[in-house]
């Protein structure tokens, strides 16, 4: 009777755990579209990446991709399909997901001169026009015009929180820097020379250039 009893037990263990896989393991095809265009002009954005990822909608949506791994493993936000949009800024893309009415999609287009756009896709459906901010470049010239000794250094900081530190008379060197169309660029900077810091207040230079343009500037020290 007992051995009966755990028989039926482990039947029903199992029909449990079979429907359980069932349920969680069923998928459907989803189809996501859309253009993608530049906030400053409207004009379209070609060969823009979309990379699409599944998440719970109970849990919130990570923005901060610098913590993933290479393969998007962290935490419950999976890879689930990726895509470039077109010459006119189409896209177009199938995927395959949970049918669970808990599972959302997000995507991210990124371009090296637009700044990424994160977009909840809500599963499916026509996403509308995505607007991307442009980028603009400057080109900084770095250069120990009147070197004095091993023990000159040149040291300054962007609006982003990038810190560069240049020591020694040889010093000759060009950084590029970006940034949004919609902010102002600045740097700071401080010069150690001659045993002395002649300028003992940072220095500070404000730039601002047009969309996806490269303008460059000369610091001589």
């Amino acid at each position: 009777m007992k051995n009966n009893a755990s028989i039926l037990i482990l039947l029903i263990s199992s029909v449990l755990i079979s429907f359980s896989c069932n349920k969680k393991e069923k998928r459907r095809i989803f189809h996501l579209w859309g253009k993608i265009a530049s906030q400053y002009d409207h004009t379209p954005i070609k060969s823009a990446a979309i990379t699409v990822y599944s998440q719970d909608k109970d849990k919130p949506i990570e923005t901060n991709l610098v913590d993933w791994d290479a393969g998007a493993n962290w935490g419950y936000n999976p890879i689930v399909a990726r895509g470039f949009s077109d010459s006119n800024g189409k896209f177009d893309i199938t995927y395959e997901d949970y049918d669970n009415t808990k599972q959302r999609a997000f995507y991210i287009a990124q371009n090296q001169y637009f700044d990424e756009s994160l977009v909840d896709a809500g599963g499916e459906g026509d996403k509308g026009v995505l607007t991307m901010m442009p980028l603009y470049f400057y080109k900084v010239r770095i250069k120990n015009s009147t070197p004095f000794n091993i023990n000159d250094s040149f040291r300054f900081e962007t609006f982003v929180g990038s810190h560069y530190w240049l020591k020694g008379p040889n010093v000759d060197t060009t950084i590029i820097l970006s940034e949004i169309y919609v902010y102002n660029l600045w740097i700071d900077w401080d010069i150690y020379k001659n045993n002395m810091t002649p300028y003992p207040k940072k220095n500070t230079a404000t730039f601002n250039c047009k969309p996806l343009d490269t303008c460059s500037f000369n610091l001589d020290y």
